[in-house]
């Protein structure tokens, strides 16, 4: 299922892959596409769609620190995500499931590595999850939710910037330290072997 926004009538509906747009139930209009930075969702209506999720998957091979975990988290929805990256931490500190890496392999163009996660293990653990009773499973959404408060508060990202700030401003590393002035030797410029 995908969520769809109709750009006409501002109806948000779901829907089975339709293409990159398609027709608006509400309107009749040929004016629904998925939701985007032009076509953006309001917040109270993603926490709609999101809180329909019996879990959140976040089966990816690399992400940096990536908004879904918590937003899920923040609705009350368990997670579960690659163990790998940012999302080994996040997942963790909400008390996720983390999914076992089955290989590594580098991307030539960047250099970076990603992680293939194993897809036995996602079946077995998805599986246990869903034969949970609900209320193993609501308590698991609860727990995220607790977790989202105790560590992805603005109040706690802003202490952790000024903490930052401080220490850099009680360092060498100061933004008012003028720095080393390192002499270099220009020579090598005038040297035609070069």
């Amino acid at each position: 299922l995908f969520t769809y926004s109709c750009k006409n009538c501002k109806s948000v509906f779901p829907s089975l892959w339709s293409e990159g747009r398609t027709n608006c139930p509400t309107c009749n209009k040929f004016s629904a596409t998925l939701p985007n930075t032009q076509n953006a969702i309001d917040d109270s209506i993603l926490a709609n769609v999101i809180n329909t999720f019996s879990i959140y998957i976040q089966y990816s091979a690399l992400e940096g620190f990536g908004m879904p975990l918590i937003e899920d988290g923040s609705c009350a929805v368990p997670v579960m995500s690659t163990d790998y990256s940012a999302m080994e931490d996040v997942t963790r500190k909400l008390r996720g499931i983390p999914l076992k890496v089955a290989k590594y392999y580098k991307e030539a163009e960047t250099g970076r590595d990603f992680a293939l996660p194993d897809e036995n293990h996602f079946v077995e653990e998805l599986y246990k999850f869903l034969n949970l009773p609900e209320s193993l499973r609501k308590k698991k959404g609860f727990d995220a939710r607790k977790a989202v408060e105790k560590y992805y508060t603005w109040k706690r990202s802003c202490q952790q910037w000024e903490k930052i700030i401080d220490e850099t401003n009680n360092s060498e590393n100061s933004w008012n330290n003028h720095g080393r002035h390192i002499k270099i030797d220009h020579t090598f410029l005038n040297n035609p072997n070069i």
